[in-house]
């Protein structure tokens, strides 16, 4: 599972960007999940402009983290896929 500290680096990066805009993020996937994982998708749902996409998957890109976050925008993913994420354990980086 996650690190706190790695949360708490990804939150921070999440507010740069995204500030007061109402927007919500999480973590799902084996992140949340398993001891042993190699990507973390980070979930954005609410009103999210594609810059403000980009910006943050170009950040993670060029992190320090010791794996790959991949930023997936929940207002452009099927009913299936969102299904299949909630059923399983996620992590809120904001609300």
């Amino acid at each position: 599972m996650i690190k706190d500290e790695y949360i708490q680096q990804i939150k921070k990066v999440v507010e740069q960007v995204l500030g007061k805009k109402k927007v919500k993020v999480f973590l799902f996937g084996s992140a949340t999940r398993q001891e042993r994982f190699h990507d973390c998708g980070l979930g954005l749902v609410g009103k999210v402009s594609k810059p403000d996409v980009r910006r943050l998957q170009s950040i993670f890109e060029e992190s320090v983290l010791p794996y790959k976050v991949d930023v997936v925008d929940f207002n452009q993913v099927s009913a299936v896929f969102k299904q299949n994420v909630f059923k399983q354990p996620i992590i809120w980086i904001k609300r």
